[in-house]
């Protein structure tokens, strides 16, 4: 993901939001970590919560930093006067109280009646069975490596007696000196500790973990990194792109003005896509559009993973197109069209 631009009619515009976007949004956290969380909390918690800490006095650049905002440690108030969500939180060492106004909140699985999203219980409960599997394998792990025989006496013994009789007995039969044969006399009573802790088996937690996938509608291709472009293509549309385009409209209405808006300008959010695709169908994009204008000599190289190169931003087109419109006009006027505009059938050795 990558912020392009704040554009003004595709142009662009407004250069100190740029950079907040795209290279660092606060003073301690780059553009990549920043993004990231805020994809991670909107995956995780259903809700990613970005503060703007605007600065009114400056205006070469009114946004102090955008802040990304904890769910878990984040209080959230109504305000029935108002009619407004207050959040209090704290960020950057400081005590914040806002409205919903400087609030950036993305979110997914919303209720009709409701402002956050939230999980499905249905995948809370799985996710505590799978967690509850992995405690009881760990608590088996140590019960099997810290406690495997008891030694009970006939006799109260002092503590200091009891910690000497237990090393003695380790020392002299589970080291690997030992023989293999414990002889006791009827004094200590021998007793070894079987414990088989109850957790889910390995098709039972591939069950669990596959109806995870489903409700994130992802699959092991996109985890191991092992899709194609269409099982990509697939992905982005069903998952990164809602997210990328709540993103831009969220990030519209709270850092543009209505005037602002009005007047044309936009935050453009820029995906490579065509990066994961296979060399052939790079080269059919470059061999269709080459003559089109479409892309500039940067942008085609970009495809390749090349450096850009200077005066590569310009794009270039083909002088064997024209409209028909401005064809119609030159020959109302009387014109020949030449050879780079001529539309007809027509071979030109007979004209």
């Amino acid at each position: 993901m990558l912020f392009r631009s704040a554009m003004l009619k595709n142009s662009p515009t407004k250069p100190w939001l740029t950079k907040r976007l795209s290279l660092s949004p606060n003073s301690i956290m780059e553009a990549g970590v920043f993004w990231e969380t805020v994809a991670k909390n909107y995956i995780m918690f259903c809700n990613a919560f970005i503060y703007v800490d605007w600065d009114v006095y400056n205006i070469a650049d009114p946004v102090r930093g955008l802040w990304i905002v904890d769910p878990s440690f984040m209080d959230v108030k109504y305000d029935d006067a108002t009619g407004e969500f207050y959040f209090r939180f704290i960020v950057d060492g400081r005590n914040v109280v806002c409205s919903q106004e400087d609030m950036i909140h993305i979110s997914r699985h919303v209720d009709v009646s409701e402002l956050f999203g939230s999980l499905s219980p249905a995948i809370d409960k799985v996710i505590g069975v799978i967690n509850t599997s992995y405690e009881g394998i760990e608590n088996a792990i140590k019960t099997s490596a810290f406690l495997r025989f008891i030694l009970q006496a006939s006799t109260v013994m002092k503590k200091e007696d009891r910690k000497k009789k237990a090393e003695e007995f380790a020392e002299t039969y589970l080291t690997k000196d030992g023989t293999g044969v414990a002889y006791l006399d009827s004094s200590v009573t021998f007793k070894q500790v079987d414990s088989t802790p109850k957790y889910a088996n390995a098709e039972e937690m591939k069950f669990f973990e596959d109806k995870i996938k489903k409700f994130m509608n992802t699959d092991d291709v996109i985890l191991l990194s092992k899709f194609n472009e269409n099982e990509w293509q697939a992905y982005y549309e069903t998952n990164l792109e809602p997210f990328i385009q709540k993103l831009q409209n969220e990030l519209e209405r709270k850092l543009f003005s209505d005037r602002e808006y009005n007047q044309g300008n936009r935050i453009v959010i820029a995906s490579n896509m065509l990066q994961v695709s296979s060399l052939q169908t790079k080269n059919n994009i470059v061999m269709a559009t080459k003559e089109l204008g479409v892309f500039s000599i940067n942008e085609y190289r970009m495809l390749y993973n090349l450096p850009p190169v200077k005066g590569g931003d310009e794009r270039y087109t083909s002088l064997n197109y024209t409209d028909s419109e401005s064809l119609k006009k030159k020959k109302d006027k009387g014109g020949e069209p030449n050879d780079d505009t001529r539309t007809t059938d027509e071979d030109p050795k007979s004209a």
